[in-house]
């Protein structure tokens, strides 16, 4: 399933919530994401986190 632009707006809102240390903010985005997301977006939303923080991991 494609990697459609609803989903990369909601990627880009989880993102900037968590740059911006909105916790609770980015903790509702990402409950509403995940109910509809697929694979391919999810994917996506890690992939952004990871750069986020850039430390090298195991």
């Amino acid at each position: 399933m494609p990697f459609d632009e609803v989903q990369r707006r909601a990627v880009e809102e989880i993102v900037e919530a968590v740059r911006s240390r909105k916790h609770r903010r980015a903790g509702v985005l990402l409950e509403q994401f995940v109910v509809s997301a697929n694979l391919t977006a999810l994917g996506a939303l890690r992939t952004a986190l990871r750069e986020l923080d850039p430390s090298p991991k195991p």
